[in-house]
């Protein structure tokens, strides 16, 4: 299984430093990562029904962060 390694901008600090996150794709998981403090922002994989969910509580977008 092949793992695969994007990264795109989160949002703008008020310094104007941009944050980035980082997303890990291996199989049908998939999992994102804030350079904000490393925080978890989202963790999706399949349900018993194979259905792809985001399991991970917190903000959508880097607001509220």
């Amino acid at each position: 299984m092949a793992m695969t390694i994007e990264r795109s901008a989160f949002g703008t600090l008020a310094s104007g430093k941009i944050v980035n996150l980082w997303t890990l794709k291996a199989g049908d998981l998939t999992l994102s990562i804030s350079e904000l403090g490393a925080a978890w922002t989202a963790l999706e994989t399949p349900d018993r029904r194979g259905r792809l969910s985001d399991i991970i509580l917190g903000y959508g977008a880097f607001d509220g962060w």
